[in-house]
């Protein structure tokens, strides 16, 4: 099958924009003014998913300005195939023959094939894309949060549903001079100092099981082997995977 010219069409439907690129025989790219959505063949395979055959681009009227361009350029027939996947529907591929009534039933059905190819392949770019995207954003969001975390005077931590610190601040790194996989055993060290402990653990596994925060006083070793009293504030906080438990503790240790 000879094709003069081939060209790629996705519409964002959230900006109204379709992004286009054409190629003329053999490859080379093939210059196109920029059309309004709606002025395009891409638009309407993407509106009504189906193929659009156009045997005579002389004789086309719903494309006046696409048509006369690519008419001036020696195309005479045109078909153009939806680029939909089962996910979503995404644009259109056109081919363009130099001959009049150039595509048959046998021609359209290769290329209904082709463009399910090109689909999936354009769907799996986009959604590498869209994933990129979304982890550069989970990163800069978390960077935010550590570094307004970090600001608070005081310490704070969140904890698993079992107990195990999940995060800490800076400030309680510095406080206690420990890494966060030494401070994970906390229930079973000498972070908080133990006449306090057992008291400690009661208190946070009754607002783990209620759900209810908790407001408490206890001891919690410096990096230099010292005990300070904290007033320790806690809050449970539930969702769908799993119960955490963050805490933030003021900087008022005496």
């Amino acid at each position: 099958m000879k094709f003069y010219f081939l060209g790629l069409g996705i519409y964002d439907e959230n900006a109204h924009e379709l992004l286009s690129t054409s190629y003329g025989e053999p490859g080379v790219p093939f210059e196109v003014p920029k059309f309004a959505p709606e002025e395009t063949f891409s638009w309407w395979v993407y509106q009504h998913q189906q193929p659009l055959i156009i045997p005579s681009l002389g004789a086309e009227t719903r494309f006046p300005a696409l048509a006369e361009m690519l008419s001036g350029r020696g195309v005479r027939s045109v078909c153009v195939l939806p680029l939909t996947t089962v996910h979503r529907r995404l644009g259109g591929l056109a081919v363009g023959s130099t001959e009049a009534d150039a595509y048959n039933g046998e021609e359209v059905s290769f290329l209904s094939l082709v463009a399910n190819q090109v689909a999936l392949a354009v769907d799996n770019a986009l959604n590498f894309d869209a994933s990129q995207h979304a982890r550069e954003a989970l990163r800069a969001s978390e960077e935010s949060f550590r570094l307004i975390v970090d600001c608070i005077p005081g310490l704070a931590v969140t904890m698993t549903a079992e107990g195990e610190l999940e995060f800490v601040s800076q400030q309680c790194l510095d406080y206690f001079g420990m890494a966060l996989n030494e401070l994970k055993c906390w229930t079973t060290s000498d972070i908080v100092h133990p006449d306090d402990l057992s008291r400690v653990l009661t208190t946070w596994k009754r607002s783990y099981e209620t759900g209810h925060p908790y407001d408490s006083e206890y001891r919690i070793r410096r990096a230099d082997g010292a005990y300070r009293w904290f007033n320790v504030r806690a809050l449970p906080w539930r969702d769908n995977r799993r119960t955490y438990h963050p805490l933030v503790r003021p900087p008022y240790g005496y």
